[in-house]
């Protein structure tokens, strides 16, 4: 009888026990409520919290942002929340399909910036130039299903560029337009 008593008592606590323990997990991350980024110094990282856009509690004067491995789909001035003074943009691994024209030319200071792994080539078929990316020194737009002719539109107004990531692309040839400041 003992032993029944203490097993009965045992299933009771376990039984009281479980739903404490899922309160408190909900409490530390109440639904609909993503955890929010780490925020060192001037440095944002907010990968891995399937996010569609920056965060709205981000501090202002954020200079790198890691933003990967999310579900950012559009890539907007309401979807980076208005900051513009990003010196590093991860987005590597998102879901993008669509960049507003004219996006970076408020970023005056981005020099590194990652692409890669999205959905760019359905942008690109709108043959739009994303630029101007007047500062820009290094661009990684590798696995994105882009064919020959695609990438211009990333290249074009990036006076500055020193590398450029385009691996697993089936680019056969990268054109590159004449400056115009050149002489014949």
């Amino acid at each position: 009888m003992r032993r029944h008593l203490r097993v009965s008592t045992m299933a009771a606590l376990q039984l009281l026990f479980l739903p404490l323990v899922s309160c408190m997990a909900a409490s530390a991350h109440p639904p609909g409520r993503l955890p929010p980024c780490q925020v060192v110094q001037m440095d944002a990282f907010c990968s891995n919290l399937r996010l569609r856009g920056v965060p709205v509690n981000l501090p202002r004067g954020v200079q790198t942002l890691d933003l990967s491995r999310n579900q950012v789909q559009n890539l907007s001035r309401e979807t980076l929340g208005f900051h513009t003074g990003f010196h590093r943009l991860n987005l590597h691994a998102n879901k993008i399909h669509f960049i507003q024209p004219g996006l970076f030319k408020d970023m005056p200071d981005l020099k590194v910036l990652d692409l890669s792994r999205n959905h760019l080539n359905v942008f690109a078929v709108s043959k739009v130039n994303v630029g101007p990316l007047s500062a820009l020194k290094s661009l990684d737009l590798s696995g994105n299903g882009f064919y020959t002719g695609m990438s211009d539109y990333f290249l074009a107004d990036s006076p500055s560029l020193e590398s450029v990531s385009l691996s697993d692309n089936s680019i056969t040839k990268v054109t590159q337009e004449p400056s115009r400041d050149r002489c014949p």
